[in-house]
């Protein structure tokens, strides 16, 4: 059911192959590809030493480990927080629409002090 032009042309947008989520190379989904964009927007030492630069270069697993770890701590604390912020937000609303029902049957009610006698 595609929609064409008399010149065969679709007139439905089509996306770019790179927009597209079903391609193999999402860097954003390889945390390994994370790390590397993170480790090329940090400022090298002015004497790099060789140890140093082979390091940053070739990760090694105990350092994709570790950065996967610490990301996906990081990915989940920020998910807590805002879980969280979006619970309380809906605590005080419910807050909120209690108090505004409390005014509106106060009248129906005694004061309790009349009730007590003081």
């Amino acid at each position: 059911m595609s929609e064409e032009t008399s010149s065969g042309r679709s007139l439905l947008p089509t996306t770019p192959p790179s927009a597209s989520g079903s391609s193999g190379n999402n860097s954003f989904a390889n945390p390994t590809n994370r790390r590397h964009r993170l480790a090329n927007l940090t400022p090298s030492p002015s004497t790099p030493s060789s140890s140093t630069k082979s390091s940053s270069s070739n990760p090694t697993p105990v350092d994709d480990k570790i950065f996967s770890k610490y990301s996906n701590i990081l990915l989940a604390e920020s998910n807590k927080r805002k879980i969280e912020n979006a619970d309380h937000l809906k605590r005080l609303a419910e807050l909120r629409k209690e108090l505004k029902y409390l005014e509106e049957t106060e009248w129906m009610y005694p004061n309790i002090e009349d009730l007590l006698g003081k």
